[in-house]
Formats: C-alpha cells, sequence, structure tokens
C-alpha cells in the first residue's frame, strides 16, 4: 500500500491467500482474507512464496500466486482479479511465479513452473509472452520455484529451474537453452529429485555469477555461469536438502556467505571471499531477496552496508524505493536521527556514477526524494539495475532498484 512498511502475504492448504500489516491487523478487514479460490472438489493449495509488483505500472501493487487448481493468479491489492487473469496450465502450480522484465522491452512478464513439466510465460496483461504461453517443457515435474538472473550480461534475463528428474536446468528469454540446446544445465543426479529453488550469486567477485542448488542426495551443488562445476562442490551432508539456501554477509565481514539446511539436522555455512555487494546477490534465496517478493532486482538481502563509528545508530536507514521495478519517477526515502551531511547518489552496474540526487545538509527526521529515471544532463537513461547509495557521517547504505521503459 506504499506507506513505507512491509506487508505479510501467505497462501492456504484452503486455497485461502491473506494479508496482514506489519502489526498484525488485517489489510482488507479484520481477518486478513484478501482472496478465495472457489474449487468444486479437492484441495485447491496455495504454496510457494507470493510475488508482488507493479504490473500495470499505474502506481498501484498486483499480487501474484499459483494455485492447485492449475491456474496462476493475478490480482490487486483489495482482492479484485487482474484483467486477463486467472490463466490457467494443464496441472498444478505448486510453486509461486516469478516477475521480471525478461525481453528488456520495459514490461515485467510472468514465469510459473507447473506440475506437467512446464515453464509458463504470460504477459503482465495475461497473453501469451510466447506462443502457447510455455517457454520451455522441461522431462520432469517442476516441484520448486524458478529462479531470474543475467547469466551472460546481455540485455534480457535467464530463467534456472530444478527438475524432479534430479538435474538443473536454464533458459535464455525466448526459451532457447543456455548451455545445452533442451536447456540442461548441469547433470546432477537422475537416481534423486531435486525440489530446490536455485540461488546466483557471484561469490569470487570475478563479476560472472555462480549457481547454487541442494539436492535430496544430500549434496549441495556448485556451479559456474556456464554450467561447469566449481572447485569442492558438490557439498555432501549426508541427507536431504530440500529447501532453498540463502545468501549474503551473515558474518559482518563484507564477504558472501550462504546457508542451507539438511534434513541431517544441521544449518550449514560457506564462506566465500568475494564481496557481498548488491550486484554479487543475484538472486540469493527463495523469492530471490529479502522481501521476498519473487521479482528481479526487487529488495536485495542484507541491503545495508554500514562502516565506520557509530554504524550502530537506529533510524539512519535508505529505506526501500518506491514503486519498484517503476516508470517515470521512484521515491528514494531516507531517515537521519539527527542533522548532519548527506549525499544520495545512482550508479548503474558498472558503478559510474549517473546522479546524484543530493549533497547537503538535512535535519532529523524521513525525507523523501525523486529519481526520475534521468542522468546529470537531463538525458533518460536505458532501462535496468541501479544501485541507490546514501552515504553519511557514519557510513554508507546502499538499495537496488529497476527502471522500466
Amino acid at each position: 500500500d506504499d506507506d513505507g512498511l512491509p506487508e505479510i502475504l501467505f497462501g492456504t492448504d484452503k486455497g485461502t491467500l491473506y494479508g496482514f500489516n506489519h502489526d498484525g491487523t488485517g489489510l482488507t478487514d479484520s481477518t486478513g482474507l484478501l482472496y478465495e479460490v472457489v474449487f468444486p472438489s479437492g484441495a485447491p493449495r496455495i504454496w510457494g512464496p507470493v510475488a508482488v509488483a507493479d504490473l500495470e505500472s499505474d502506481g498501484t501493487t498486483e499480487i501474484v500466486f499459483g494455485c492447485w487448481n492449475d491456474s496462476l493468479y493475478v490480482i490487486h491489492a483489495d482482492g479484485a482479479d487482474a484483467p486477463g487473469f486467472p490463466r490457467g496450465g494443464t496441472n498444478e502450480f505448486r510453486r509461486g511465479a516469478v516477475l521480471g522484465d525478461l525481453d528488456a522491452d520495459g514490461t515485467l512478464e510472468i514465469l510459473a513452473g507447473n506440475r506437467d513439466g512446464s515453464i509458463y510465460a504470460f504477459n503482465h496483461d495475461g497473453s501469451d509472452y510466447v506462443p502457447g504461453g510455455v517457454l520451455a517443457t522441461l522431462p520432469g515435474e517442476i516441484r520448486g520455484t524458478l529462479a531470474l538472473a543475467n547469466l551472460d550480461g546481455d540485455a534480457e534475463l535467464e530463467c534456472l529451474v530444478a527438475c524432479l528428474d534430479g538435474n538443473l536446468y536454464g533458459y535464455h528469454h525466448d526459451g532457447v537453452g543456455l548451455v545445452d540446446p533442451g536447456g540442461l544445465f548441469a547433470l546432477i543426479d537422475t537416481t534423486n529429485r531435486s525440489v530446490c529453488t536455485p540461488i546466483v550469486v557471484d561469490v569470487d567477485g570475478d563479476l560472472d555469477h555462480e549457481v547454487f542448488v541442494g539436492h535430496h542426495n544430500g549434496s549441495f551443488y556448485g556451479f559456474a555461469h556456464d554450467g561447469a562445476p566449481l572447485p569442492g562442490f558438490p557439498y555432501g551432508t549426508g541427507l536431504e536438502i530440500l529447501s532453498t539456501a540463502a545468501a549474503g554477509d551473515l558474518d559482518g565481514d563484507g564477504d558472501v556467505e550462504i546457508a542451507f539446511a539438511s534434513y541431517d539436522q544441521t544449518v550449514n555455512v560457506l564462506d566465500f571471499s568475494g564481496p557481498a555487494t548488491p550486484a554479487a546477490l543475484e538472486w540469493a534465496t527463495l523469492g530471490g531477496n529479502a522481501g521476498r517478493n519473487s521479482v528481479y532486482g526487487g529488495t536485495v538481502l542484507n541491503p545495508t552496508t554500514v562502516t565506520g563509528p557509530g554504524s550502530g545508530s537506529v533510524g539512519r536507514e535508505l529505506h526501500p524505493s518506491a514503486p519498484n521495478p517503476f516508470r517515470g519517477e521512484t521515491r528514494l526515502r531516507l531517515s537521519l536521527p539527527a542533522s548532519g551531511s548527506a549525499e544520495l547518489d545512482v550508479f548503474d552496474v558498472s558503478g559510474r556514477r549517473v546522479r546524484t540526487v543530493w549533497s547537503g545538509p538535512l535535519g532529523p527526521g524521513r525525507h523523501d526524494l525523486q529519481w526520475d529515471g534521468r542522468d546529470a544532463g537531463g538525458r533518460r537513461v536505458a532501462a535496468g539495475v541501479y544501485f541507490y547509495r546514501l552515504r553519511t557521517d557514519d557510513g554508507v547504505r546502499t538499495r537496488k532498484g529497476v527502471l522500466l521503459r
């Protein structure tokens, strides 16, 4: 609802979707019920992350979720169906959808895996992204959520997904396989299954992202961006890994760590040498980011990097930009506990400063600034990922946003 505070959204086994404010009050009424799937028989379960973004670019939020009644839903924040939805598949959408500008055309697309092995792809208005609405078909069921990333450095996005045949698959935005024409990204273990969501992180600081995924055989796998196994992997735990890993700077040393749990009742943390910058955390956990909104370029995990004296100050913050992704303008909100100097800059993915939004003294409290998607010369910048950096007397904070055209 764009009030600067996050809300909680989740589905249930009864086909109901709930939404609550940060204080436990319901979004629409006291029960928190946002939507109920009407299904003649069986259990229309809603599993997996709920995706949230401004799909229609009208300044309001849409909510995207899959259901076991073979349908993919997009609703408005008030619970009303969005035009063009729901869309049907041939089997259950057992996990949630992911959102991203796959073809760099300035609009978000919706991808969701289906139990029939298909990756369904729709435009924001419910029309087919590709003829028939199926981007690719895998040889087995898809029971995990997809990951989105830019693995090859071009303008378009790629998607990765684990399959019940035990292997990992990857596709370009047009459905062509990343490594193999059939989509096989890495041959893992055909005697077991994989239901985890891959994560995509640059763990060595070479600007190429690596791919990690857990497996039912008890091993945690790591691959280079071209599908080649990483040295030292797989990492064995002994029992099944059924949940998605998370990446970030866990110990505050500025480097990447990856944490994952196993059925052997352990939580494992792997330490890497690459810096834990927002650009490194491409798709860092289930739902992509700490907000788990399943949007490529959404709120990043560990978005705040604080250095210098007084780094523990309460109330000094660079809040998530809104809307994100955005067209036109986005709000950059910062909070200061006391008067002081502040500089807020916008950088592109290469690290080039695009625009200084503010540089000078500010008083205590919350301040709302705007970036209009233009550089210092007033020229419209290209669509893509941008980083907002707030520098104050006691440190630096960074957020990530996505500009659509």
